[in-house]
């Protein structure tokens, strides 16, 4: 068991919503496999550049009045515990009053984005070894071993989540209103109650992108560069050459790791086919470079 567990390394990474960007660590598998990793700084950060228009892309969804509203609902539940009634209630008629600015300029909004935060997972093993411990966390899953399974299993991911945290508009202005009523009557005890619920309404959308996949596109971007040259070396042919083994053993990370199929991949492994016989050639191959990149792109997107 801990000769297994030797191979894996895992690295988890957590970043709040006004970190300025998302920096991943290496992938070592490419050093591991003898890749040539000439080109792996600049495909580094071409994954991260990736993930931080993704995420800025949900940034800039947080509406601003909605964000407000939210940190003076959670500024009035403070001051409730302050035995400060009267503060409470100006900071939720102000919630109510950014609220209500929300719902007057997105009349059919239903839920308003609030909060970002990501987070990123990642695994640093060749397929074999993440195979081997995919067999000890069934055979212990089995035996009913079930926090053992947990400490195995959650260790099997390698993806960027971004959470963006929504009001739901529906219920949450009626709510705040409710609580404010219940501090008019005096009644705090309630006004905790109510207020806390009403934060616990929040609701919290995941969106996964498995860096698999975007390494993989970032990896046939530079591929693709390379083809454009007018002069075809052998060095250059070896570079395309390493990047679709690279390309390659993504796709295989990606099969174990569970996010598809080897048969859903199948059509991207005979468009790298493609590109290695016209690089092999000195031929251009901006068509198949083409199709493999919007196929990984649905990948990625869904």
């Amino acid at each position: 068991m801990k000769k297994q567990q030797s191979y894996f390394i895992l690295t988890a990474l957590l970043y709040c919503f006004l970190a300025p960007g998302v920096t991943l660590a290496q992938p070592s598998i490419i050093e591991e496999n003898n890749y040539n990793n000439s080109n792996l700084p600049l495909m580094q950060r071409q994954v991260e550049d990736d993930i931080n228009k993704r995420l800025n892309i949900y940034k800039d969804s947080v509406i601003d009045q909605a964000n407000t509203s939210l940190k003076e609902t959670q500024n009035a539940l403070d001051l409730l515990y302050e035995n400060k009634p009267q503060e409470a209630k100006n900071e939720l008629e102000k919630s109510i009053n950014k609220l209500n600015i929300v719902l007057a300029k997105y009349p059919n909004l239903i839920l308003a984005p609030v909060e970002v935060s990501i987070t990123a997972y990642d695994v640093f093993s060749p397929p074999y070894a993440l195979s081997s411990i995919i067999r000890q966390a069934k055979a212990s899953l089995k035996q009913g071993k079930l926090q053992s399974t947990r400490a195995l299993i959650c260790t099997l991911a390698s993806e960027v989540t971004v959470y963006v945290t929504h009001i739901p508009l529906g219920t949450y202005p009626e709510a705040i209103q409710s609580v404010i009523k219940l501090i008019d009557n005096n009644q705090l005890k309630e006004a905790k109650i109510k207020l806390q619920i009403a934060l616990n309404t929040l609701v919290v959308k995941a969106h996964v992108f498995p860096l698999p996949y975007i390494r993989s596109l970032q990896s046939l971007d530079i591929v693709k560069e390379i083809n454009e040259l007018k002069i075809q070396s052998d060095q250059h042919m070896q570079s395309i050459l390493s990047l679709l083994n690279y390309i390659r053993a993504q796709l295989q990370l990606a099969e174990v790791l569970g996010y598809a199929s080897y048969r859903t991949h199948k059509p991207i492994y005979k468009q790298l086919d493609e590109i290695e016989i016209r690089a092999k050639r000195r031929e251009i191959a901006l068509t198949e470079i083409a199709n493999a990149q919007h196929f990984l792109s649905h990948l990625i997107n869904h």
